[in-house]
């Protein structure tokens, strides 16, 4: 079933009204007016004296009458349709077009009870004559009165008939739609329903606002999540490490001259460093807010791989750990964040060094080419587990004992991610982890 809209109601409610209202005031105002024409005209000939009608036959183009009551009759032309004096008022404009088409004895009636008719007598000069008269009081008061009833019924009407095709579905409308709005957002919501079409774009407003704030809540529960995910990680990673700082300063504390304490520490320092960053880092990833400044120029890969390496090279002195690299003479500019850079290296050969054991050794190359770069990190630790492997960089696969690592690498996969680089990790000959990082570079 089609629903009619509230414009098309009010329109058609409007012109029925306007059109029964005419109607009823044409009736009110015709019928008594034509009523009182009809009666003078009939009596017209009554009242017209012979001697009169004589004076027109013998001089039609200058003869008129009037009697006390306001009657005038002059000859009519039938030919041109005109009245024979010149005194006689201009005809209505249908009375003309009426005798040319044949009617014999037309009435043009005025809403004022006044009127013009052609009366036909015996042939002659005067066979034809228009007839006037003017209003009458007593009609007029009449219709006065009537039109103004009229008019008044007719606002009425109006102003009930827009309560029941305008007002009342709208204010229904409104009613159910206030019942559905307090219900947005919570489990008993059924839906938005308008009584009225009008009111349809209001309800889908409502659907619509339903469905974000369900949206809105489960991305809310979904961040109050991961906060306290990450808290719990926060916690995790940070126990351990500070921990051996304590129980390391601990025996420093007694004994001051403990190498090997004061190297724990040493080290214990440099991961809780790295610790944090990796953290903070995570929490901008998980939230979306990191935001790489890539295009802001190119940045010099082989500086950065100095940097590191110099800066491991001290860290890794102090626990029996070789750190070397190998960089090719020419700088190798390539587009991203420096800093993001330095991370994601960094984070590989603290990897390196913190899994390693004393003796061991831990390889920085770069190579590049006219179009790529080729970084590598190497260590001749214990290694990962082949079944530990493909999953290495996963948040929570801790590859060792010291926790924070499975975090590290997981930044580096994302940080590569972010600046378009790819990482391949695999098991080194005979022993070990190598990861390998690939990208463009802007030679």
């Amino acid at each position: 079933m089609t629903r009619i809209g509230l414009r098309t109601r009010a329109i058609g409610g409007m012109a029925a009204l306007a059109l029964a209202a005419s109607l009823i005031v044409g009736l009110l105002v015709t019928g008594p007016a034509s009523t009182m024409a009809i009666h003078r005209a009939a009596e017209l000939f009554g009242i017209l004296p012979d001697d009169v009608l004589a004076q027109c036959h013998a001089d039609p183009d200058h003869w008129t009458w009037r009697n006390d009551q306001g009657i005038q009759v002059w000859a009519l032309d039938t030919e041109r349709a005109t009245p024979r004096s010149a005194l006689a008022p201009a005809l209505p404009p249908g009375l003309p077009v009426r005798l040319r088409l044949g009617e014999r004895e037309p009435v043009v009636f005025g809403l004022n009870g006044g009127a013009m008719v052609v009366r036909q007598g015996p042939p002659g000069p005067c066979e034809a004559l228009v007839v006037f008269w003017p209003p009458n009081p007593d009609i007029q008061d009449v219709l006065g009165v009537r039109v103004v009833a009229v008019v008044g019924l007719t606002v009425l009407g109006a102003m009930a008939g827009c309560w029941w095709l305008i007002v009342r579905p709208l204010v229904r409308s409104i009613q159910r739609l206030d019942q559905t709005a307090r219900t947005v957002g919570q489990a008993g919501y059924t839906g938005a329903v308008a009584v009225d079409p009008a009111m349809e774009a209001v309800a889908a407003a409502l659907d619509d606002a339903h469905s974000r704030v369900l949206a809105e809540h489960e991305q809310l529960a979904g961040i109050g999540l991961a906060l306290e995910r990450h808290l719990a990680d926060v916690a995790h990673d940070l126990r351990t490490p500070l921990a051996a700082l304590q129980l390391r300063l601990e025996r420093l504390s007694s004994d001051p001259a403990d190498d090997q304490a004061l190297r724990g520490a040493l080290q214990d320092v440099t991961t809780l460093a790295m610790l944090t960053e990796n953290l903070a880092l995570a929490s901008q990833l998980r939230s979306g807010s990191l935001v790489v400044s890539a295009g802001r120029g190119p940045v010099d890969l082989r500086s950065v791989v100095l940097r590191v390496a110099e800066r491991f090279a001290v860290l890794g002195s102090r626990v029996g750990i070789e750190v070397v690299h190998g960089v090719p003479d020419a700088a190798v500019p390539v587009t991203g964040d420096a800093l993001l850079m330095e991370q994601l290296l960094a984070n590989l050969v603290h990897n390196a060094v913190g899994h390693n054991e004393a003796g061991g050794h831990v390889a920085i190359t770069l190579g590049a080419t006219a179009a790529a770069f080729e970084l590598v990190v190497e260590d001749d630790g214990p290694g990962v587990p082949p079944e530990l492997l493909a999953d290495i960089t996963r948040r929570g696969v801790v590859q060792g004992e010291t926790p924070g690592q499975g975090l590290g690498l997981n930044i580096v996969a994302q940080i590569a991610d972010h600046l378009g680089w790819t990482v391949v990790l695999r098991r080194a000959d005979p022993s070990g982890l190598l990861v390998v990082v690939t990208g463009r570079s802007e030679n």
